[in-house]
């Protein structure tokens, strides 16, 4: 997904009421952090448009993974970090700082 794309997903999903958001982004650091070397090796032979490209579309295939992946799937990583938050004992506080809205 582009910037252009994540900002109209996000103006769509806010008139349908949603309300929490998280972005994730992706740039060519990642690729030298996490890819292997056969990708390294192609990416640094591509021109800045096709390396854009292909981050958008890795994006997109890691959004898929978190929302539908059995080990990723959103639910769980959902019940994952509430586990987290519970294990810290801050659910109360996470909890009171949004009732503290008016």
């Amino acid at each position: 997904m582009t910037k252009e794309e994540a900002i109209s997903e996000i103006e769509k999903q806010s008139a349908c009421g949603v309300n929490g958001f998280q972005v994730l982004s992706m740039d060519s650091d990642d690729i030298e952090m996490y890819g292997d070397d056969a990708l390294k090796k192609r990416y640094a032979k591509m021109t800045d448009s096709q390396k854009a490209k292909l981050l958008s579309l890795l994006m997109d295939e890691i959004y898929d993974t978190l929302e539908e992946g059995d080990s990723w799937g959103f639910g769980n990583l959902f019940r994952n970090t509430m586990y987290c938050i519970d294990v810290e004992e801050r659910r109360d506080e996470i909890i009171g700082n949004a009732e503290k809205e008016a």
